[in-house]
């Protein structure tokens, strides 16, 4: 696995999320602290992630639509504390305790993907998506840790490479690095 990093943890945002990660008192959070800690963020390859059986992809809500289309999305932007910091600013439609949950992720559709804060399931993350309707929303964990939500991804040839990776000659040039799940152990 790869990632161009957005190194950032010396920034007084960094600090911030830090606070906040550590309030929640879980192994499962500290594994995304060390994440934040040596990457900052970043884009991450291979980037594609299947939803599980029950979720449902948004864009296409056809009859005719290929089931395939329901089942992967290109989830590589991690977000750095900064922009963890602005989206904590506002609510998260559909999410009666979104206080509980920081954005953590983007995915290329509207799906974003939330990390728990409450003390039930602190460091699980969650699946986040409007239904099209603009009144009813998708919110379901997707993985039991930060590091089960990156060993999902895969590359899938249909989907293709995003940028900047598809520019790039090969995945291992700079400015990419490898991403070592094994620290965040």
């Amino acid at each position: 696995m790869k990632i161009i990093p957005k190194y950032e943890n010396e920034s007084a945002e960094f600090a911030e999320v830090m606070e906040i990660l550590n309030s929640a008192r879980s192994p499962k959070i500290r594994i995304y602290e060390k994440f934040l800690s040596i990457y900052g963020g970043g884009l991450v390859f291979p980037n594609t992630i299947s939803i599980p059986d029950g979720f449902r992809y948004s864009l296409d809500f056809s009859e005719s639509a290929e089931p395939s289309h329901f089942k992967k999305m290109s989830a590589q932007s991690l977000l750095q504390p900064q922009r963890i910091l602005d989206e904590r600013k506002g609510r998260i439609d559909g999410v009666a305790d979104s206080e509980n949950f920081l954005v953590i992720a983007r995915s290329d559709t509207v799906a974003d993907f939330h990390i728990s804060l409450r003390e039930e399931d602190a460091g699980t993350i969650y699946y986040w998506e409007p239904y099209g309707d603009g009144v009813n929303f998708i919110h379901q964990p997707i993985a039991g840790d930060f590091i089960e939500f990156l060993e999902m991804r895969y590359f899938d040839p249909d989907m293709g490479m995003s940028l900047p990776w598809r520019n790039m000659r090969s995945v291992d040039e700079a400015p990419a690095i490898d991403l070592d799940l094994n620290a965040l152990r």
